[in-house]
Order: structure tokens, then sequence, then C-alpha cells
């Protein structure tokens, strides 16, 4: 797989404690060091490195419309694994082996979530079905326990989000 453009940037660009949230995943995969820039290690995405841009993401369009939450500093992080069981394993999947977010398919919506550890992406649809999918997500983190509100909530084109 190739640099998936603007999907890489767009992770990139999210705000996660003075990283962004590929910072950790990248770093294992590639065994960059801390300030290298991710753009030029693109062995990441090659099929030999064994990690995958799941295609909600790597699909993504300049003029897509994603929502996104994100906790703050204080937050406590997702527990991803408590949240792919408590959602059902049928309709999670989390493989950090292969790529660092949960992936997460709700029944009855066209989009995707895709949580990491301080920020949660929804994808799929106009800006106000990813709003719904996203808030949706967070109201069954609530009623699973395992996620408090996030502080900060966007909805916009991938490209305004980028820039």
């Amino acid at each position: 797989m190739t640099n998936p453009q603007p999907a890489l940037d767009l992770l990139i660009s999210l705000p996660s404690q003075e990283k962004s949230v590929l910072r950790d995943w990248w770093i294992y995969a590639s065994g960059a060091e801390h300030g290298d820039d991710i753009k030029d290690y693109p062995e990441l995405w090659g099929d030999e490195s064994g990690w995958e841009m799941p295609s909600s993401l790597a699909d993504l369009d300049e003029e897509d419309r994603v929502s996104i939450g994100h906790w703050s500093r204080g937050s406590p992080p997702l527990n991803l694994n408590a949240i792919a069981i408590g959602l059902g394993l049928e309709q999670s999947t989390y493989e950090p082996e292969r790529f660092n977010g949960l992936l997460y398919e709700p029944p009855g919506h066209a989009g995707e979530i895709c949580a990491f550890y301080e920020t949660v992406i929804a994808t799929g649809g106009t800006g106000k079905e990813a709003r719904e999918l996203l808030d949706e997500f967070i109201r069954r983190l609530s009623d699973l326990g395992v996620g408090d509100e996030p502080t900060e909530i966007e909805t916009a084109k991938v490209g305004e989000v980028i820039s």
C-alpha cells in the first residue's frame, strides 16, 4: 500500500499529548527516532510491513466529512480492549499489531468509528451522519462505563482538518 493521502495527513494532524495519534505506532513499525518526519518512512505502508490502514480511513478524500472527538490530557485514555469487548467482537476490531486504532462498524450506519486512546474519528456519509455516529459511540462508551465525554468535538471536511 502506498501512503494513503489524505488519511495520513489527517492522522498526523490530530493532537494527542504532544504527538500525533500515529506517533507510537509509526515509531514501533519503522524504527524511527522521536523527532523524525513520518513522511520520510514510506516503508511503514509497504505490504511487507504487516501494518494496514483501514479502508474507511485510507479511502478518505479531502471533500469527505468526518466528525472527531478529542479527549484532553486530564482525561484517562480510552481502554480500546474493553471497548471492543463491550461493543461486541462481531462489530469491532482491535488488532494493534496491524493498526493501532479500534474499528467499530455499528449496525444501521454506513460509516465506521476509528478510536484511538485520545481521539475518535467517525467516517461515512454527510457531516450530520458522521456526527450522529460519533454521538452514538460516545453514548455507548458512557453506557459501558469506559469513557468520559470528549472535551472537544469537530465536524468538518477532511481537507479543512488538515489545513
